[in-house]
């Protein structure tokens, strides 16, 4: 794999930019939406929506944009997740991998599932699967 490695991490506060951006009116609508945009390479929109709006610009998106598509030349063609950890509340931990070949994606997200739908709390992926393996 390539030396350059891209990572994004975000922390999300309890308001967002959008009603939409971060939430979900379910866990399959979020899983659908996660697996589409990360296994066609569609890192902003999916950074966007899942609640990097007002985490990030526009300027820096497209640039880690321009380096995972440098890095994964094709679309995904596997994705797994790795691990699930159930917390109290609703609450979840989630690893997920998106690969082709020996190419690899890591995704990590902190889910709050309530009575309205599911919130996205936190997010991040990485290139490198110790940045991810270590938030569990």
């Amino acid at each position: 794999m390539k030396s350059i490695l891209a990572a994004v991490s975000l922390f999300l506060g309890a308001t967002m930019a959008s009603a939409q951006d971060g939430v979900f009116e379910s866990y399959a609508d979020y899983e659908a939406f996660v697996n589409s945009h990360m296994m066609s390479r569609e890192f902003a929109t999916a950074t966007m929506r899942l609640g990097g709006r007002d985490e990030i610009t526009p300027e820096k998106m497209a640039s880690i944009e321009q380096q995972l598509l440098g890095i994964f030349q094709r679309d995904f063609t596997n994705k797994t997740v790795f691990k699930t950890v159930m917390l109290d509340g609703g609450v979840r931990q989630e690893g997920r991998m998106y690969w082709q070949g020996t190419s690899y994606l890591f995704l990590y997200a902190l889910l709050h599932e309530h009575e309205t739908g599911l919130a996205v709390l936190e997010f991040h992926y990485s290139t490198k699967a110790g940045k991810i393996t270590g938030k569990f």
